[in-house]
């Protein structure tokens, strides 16, 4: 369904629509990544548990941070719990967002980081490129208490294995 400001996947009964079911039934089939993109709570929830129903393992919320999505630390562990991954950005931590380091990193912690991502949304002119992104959001997290492994575990292992490829 179109609304005023976008698309809207979910029926007048908060089912997804067909067409949207069709879809994660092609990235279940493909074992693809989904991203689950700028849709609402209501929306990410109907999609996670169709995740869920579907066998969708490579699933991911962006910006958890984000004014647009605005996860609580309870909602991203919940869906943490469901089988989704949570991907931090340096957009979120850069000036233009704002969010403080330590509630950032402390969030990764109580999620656990081996249901998050680290990437470097480096779109904006403002920020630095992608290679500097991807060594600040490493070094806050190692800076505010996750270990160097877990750092890593969050940009290189994790984003590898949900791409099937294998690292030396």
């Amino acid at each position: 369904a179109i609304r005023a400001g976008g698309h809207y996947i979910l029926d007048e009964h908060g089912n997804l629509l067909p067409e949207y079911r069709d879809i994660l039934k092609l990235v279940a089939d493909r074992n693809v990544i989904l991203s689950f993109g700028h849709i609402s709570r209501q929306e990410q929830k109907v999609t996670a548990e169709a995740c869920q129903q579907l066998g969708i393992t490579k699933g991911f919320i962006d910006h958890p941070f984000s004014p647009f999505i605005a996860l609580t630390i309870e909602e991203m562990k919940e869906f943490a719990a469901a089988g989704v991954y949570i991907n931090f950005t340096y957009d979120e931590l850069s000036p233009l967002l704002g969010t403080n380091p330590l509630e950032f990193v402390e969030a990764m912690r109580q999620v656990g980081p081996e249901h998050c991502l680290l990437s470097s949304d480096a779109g904006e002119p403002l920020f630095p490129d992608s290679v500097e992104c991807m060594r600040l959001l490493r070094a806050y997290a190692e800076a505010f208490g996750l270990s160097s492994e877990q750092a890593f575990q969050m940009s290189t292992s994790t984003p590898a294995k949900l791409l099937d490829l294998k690292l030396n």
